[in-house]
């Protein structure tokens, strides 16, 4: 009889422990399951956001012909639909988190409260255009603040990395998806701002969790918010891929251009690669990149040695402002690459049109690549002789067809030369690209 009091004794004893940890087993539930689910929503929205700003910045470099809101909210529609075709809808349910609603619930604790399912099931982002360019929009165009380390976000949505300004002057496009209640009324502005509803906790409601005194936020009723947010801005190309126009990319020139830099006085022959002597016969060379308005046609003899000899007074001047090149140590591989060294080869060649061309200085005692620039070419040449092209300097900027800002051989020579990267900022009217900077 004893006994079985002590058991009794036992399994009240037993019962009262699981009463008091079921509320620690259900705290540990909600962060390893309500919050994964909150983690997991959140990672498929920044993947969308990083793919809808670069896309935004690349379609940016066609304005006003492209529009970069249409191109990123158009790309986080693809993203969240299973053929990459929102018109025809999504069987499959790609969203960024299920749409679960908790009804009928007690008041303040929400106990109790049933969870459905909402339709469509998951939440499929439709990004507003923000026209009018509101700081607290799905898509802001501005200027990113490179200089800036705290990448602060405010409540109203400003940052201190990032500053609106109108398309034509934008050099970055930010985009922002949401799911949260709302708190502030910036979020669900029409035409301006959009948001999904916030992720309710499931398991969390059977744990101990509650509001804090004085705060608004109540995480059994508000639930979850998650945000993400995307900032792609132009950098300085460092290479230029593509096989060539006719697989859609504009053509890297078979020559470079010299860019003199400071320091360098007008008329000084440029360092050939070590041990190369210049031949005989062979001009000065002078800057062409730095001083040459953008625009401007500049004449040039293109020489069976292989070099760009400019004309003055209808007859070559014996200055040099760039040469036909390739990569040091190769029979004709062009440069395409910042650090590459620019050897000049013998091949009196061009293409005719408005190409990328690498802009090469002495760095380092070499012709080093220092980045791109942007020319238009007309083969002027008429009769006998060699042939002759006129040269317009170009305006810089983003452009579309094979530039690329991430390029790791690239980012070690300039690691490693620090030349290398003064030369490279220094230098007016750069090609850019595209690059996520946060």
């Amino acid at each position: 009889m004893r006994s079985d009091v002590r058991l009794t004794g036992a399994r009240g004893a037993i019962a009262i422990q699981f009463a008091m940890l079921a509320f620690g087993f259900f705290a540990l539930a909600a962060v390893v399951i309500d919050v994964r689910l909150a983690s997991l929503a959140q990672q498929q929205m920044q993947v969308a956001a990083d793919f809808a700003a670069l896309e935004g910045l690349y379609e940016r470099g066609f304005y006003p012909a492209g529009d970069p809101r249409v191109a990123a909210r158009e790309t986080v529609r693809r993203v969240f639909d299973d053929d990459l075709r929102p018109a025809n809808g999504d069987p499959m349910k790609y969203g960024a988190g299920p749409l679960l609603a908790l009804t009928g619930g007690q008041p303040g604790s929400n106990g109790s409260a049933l969870v459905t399912v909402t339709a469509p099931g998951v939440y499929d982002p439709v990004l507003e255009l923000n026209t009018a360019n509101a700081r607290s929009g799905d898509i802001v165009l501005g200027r990113y603040v490179s200089s800036d380390t705290a990448h602060f976000e405010a409540a109203d949505y400003s940052r201190t990395d990032f500053v609106p300004t109108p398309a034509l002057s934008s050099t970055a496009v930010l985009v922002r998806l949401r799911r949260t209640a709302d708190a502030t009324g910036l979020d669900r502005v029409p035409g301006v701002s959009s948001s999904g509803p916030p992720l309710p906790f499931l398991f969390g409601l059977a744990s101990t969790m509650h509001a804090e005194p004085g705060s608004s936020y109540n995480p059994r009723t508000d639930g979850l918010s998650v945000s993400a947010t995307s900032i792609a801005a132009t950098r300085r190309a460092l290479e230029i891929a593509g096989p060539g126009p006719n697989y859609g990319y504009t053509t890297l020139q078979t020559f470079v251009l010299f860019s003199a830099g400071s320091g360098v006085p007008a008329g000084q022959p440029f360092p050939r690669p070590p041990g190369q002597p210049y031949p005989a016969g062979s001009p000065l060379f002078v800057d062409f990149w730095d001083t040459t308005p953008a625009g401007t046609p500049t004449d040039v003899i293109v020489r069976p040695d292989g070099y760009l000899e400019r004309i003055v007074g209808g007859v070559g001047s014996g200055r040099a402002v760039g040469y036909v090149s390739r990569i040091l140590g190769t029979q004709d591989s062009p440069v395409t690459r910042v650090g590459q060294i620019a050897d000049i080869i013998a091949y009196p060649f061009f293409f005719p049109g408005e190409t990328f061309v690498p802009i090469a200085r002495s760095v380092s005692g070499n012709m080093k690549a220092i980045g791109f620039g942007w020319v238009g070419v007309e083969d002027i040449s008429a009769g006998a002789g060699p042939p002759r092209a006129r040269i317009y300097r170009g305006v810089g900027g983003l452009r579309i067809g094979g530039p690329n800002a991430v390029s790791v051989p690239a980012l070690a020579a300039l690691a490693a030369d620090p030349a290398l990267v003064v030369a490279h900022a220094g230098f007016p009217d750069a090609i850019t690209a595209p690059v996520l900077v946060r």
